[in-house]
């Protein structure tokens, strides 16, 4: 069986898979959950044609014969409809932060017994909090990719750290990315992944962002995903993205979808005094160089159905 990565940064690229690997996989994940998912319908937001989905929304019910709703969820006020019976809602982190932020479930989705499986991006625990309050169950998340299926799940009301799959053999690279050793794809030893790693004694691993979130600026190791982390830490934003540009000069960019307060607190200024505000208060953790030159102030960032992050959109829009 072939599936094709998201495209998000370049052509889509087939990686083969048998069905063998798939029932490895899919046996770890039953004996983890299956009874919860015998217990329920279930009912998904995630496009099939993704693996998570092709697994999860439309393999799983058939193969364990549960009922499931023929078609997804698109717009979260349609679990509004889903409370008659308890569900294993399939859904991405992207999808949850927009339940999160629909009126229509400003009392909640009025979900019965659900149990919330994610995929698709990590959550913040701030996040998985305010969606379980919506939906009535704190996520289960899922970690892996297209080209090596499951790797480790979590739950951050419990810990931060990733637990791995039964069988998934793993070590930190000498560049800081995770090597797999797995059952579940074709290269089954020395997988090199792109995530940066930290792995702890007991087994357990926590993620510090994608190798190609490490940039040099002006010959300075900068780390993107902690300029985002601070960025949101301002407590202005509800989502940002920051992007390295290469240009006469290299400089960084960053695009931000504000929240109320940011709203409040930037949209009476005009672009020099945003600037200046945005500088003074990242210069708490970083040197000028590594503060954002640029800035996009948008209303959603450009993403796939999963919630992936469009990179070339978004480059486009400092165009």
């Amino acid at each position: 069986l072939y599936l094709y990565t998201s495209g998000s940064t370049g052509k889509p690229k087939a990686v083969r898979h048998t069905l063998y690997e798939m029932e490895l996989d899919y046996d770890f994940v039953m004996s983890m959950w299956g009874k919860e998912f015998h217990k329920r319908i279930l009912i998904s937001s995630v496009n099939p044609h993704h693996i998570f989905g092709f697994l999860f929304a439309a393999l799983r019910p058939v193969t364990i014969c549960v009922p499931f709703r023929r078609e997804r969820i698109v717009q979260p006020e349609e679990l509004q409809s889903q409370t008659d019976s308890p569900v294993t809602f399939i859904s991405t982190p992207a999808f949850l932060k927009r339940c999160v932020e629909d009126p229509d479930l400003a009392g909640g989705a009025g979900l019965k017994d659900p149990l919330v499986i994610v995929s698709g991006g990590a959550l913040q625990p701030e996040e998985a909090g305010e969606a379980e309050k919506v939906l009535g169950s704190w996520p289960i998340e899922l970690y892996g990719s297209t080209e090596t299926s499951g790797i480790a799940w979590r739950q951050t009301n419990k810990s931060l750290e990733w637990s791995p799959f039964f069988d998934v053999g793993f070590r930190k690279g000498e560049d800081g990315c995770l090597i797999l050793n797995s059952p579940f794809i074709e290269d089954k030893r020395d997988f090199v992944t792109s995530d940066l790693v930290e792995i702890r004694p007991d087994g357990h691993f926590l993620l510090l962002g994608r190798k190609d979130s490490v940039v040099k600026i002006e010959e300075k190791r900068i780390s993107l995903t902690e300029v985002e982390g601070r960025i949101m830490e301002l407590g202005i934003a509800k989502d940002c993205t920051v992007v390295a540009f290469n240009d006469r000069r290299q400089y960084l960019a960053a695009v931000v979808v504000l929240n109320g307060k940011g709203h409040e607190l930037l949209d009476p200024m005009n672009p020099a005094e945003r600037l200046k505000y945005l500088r003074t208060a990242l210069a708490r953790w970083f040197e000028p160089i590594v503060i954002p030159r640029k800035w996009r102030f948008v209303a959603q960032i450009p993403q796939d159905s999963m919630g992936k992050k469009k990179r070339v959109e978004i480059l486009a829009l400092f165009k």
